[in-house]
């Protein structure tokens, strides 16, 4: 893999300091996104790439998501970030998270509770909905 490739606001402080790094960098960066995505702000905007690379790579600045709501997505952000990359959580994990929220949200969540499998969830939400998720 090639370190400093890219747009430096969304690079994991591992990739901007050209060490070793692994697909948990795309993890970070998935998490800045989130982050631009939920605040509709953009991120370390005030800052120069000097500032940048002192601020997040060196000293481990990173957001506030104190905004940001669910809790539960707030520390999903905060893990996203971790500074030792094999502290961040799995794509798998972040997308259960989100799922299992999304679902509170919508009022599905007894599903997972119940042990229901994702496609389980889906095929009975299809066939008590008027959305068909069957291709």
């Amino acid at each position: 893999m090639t370190g400093q490739i890219g747009s430096p606001r969304y690079m994991a402080p591992e990739v901007v300091k050209s060490g070793y790094y692994n697909q948990l960098c795309d993890v970070y960066s998935f998490g800045i996104l989130l982050f631009e995505m939920l605040t509709a702000t953009l991120p370390y905007e005030n800052m120069s790439v000097t500032e940048h690379v002192l601020g997040v790579a060196i000293k481990g600045k990173r957001p506030s998501t104190s905004a940001v709501k669910p809790k539960i997505i707030a520390t999903l952000l905060s893990n996203c970030w971790q500074e030792k990359f094999r502290s961040r959580p799995s794509f798998r994990s972040i997308s259960t998270t989100i799922g299992l929220e999304y679902n509170k949200i919508k009022g599905g969540s007894e599903f997972y509770e119940q042990g229901l499998s994702r496609s389980q969830h889906l095929l009975f939400r299809s066939t008590h909905s008027n959305i068909n998720f069957r291709t």
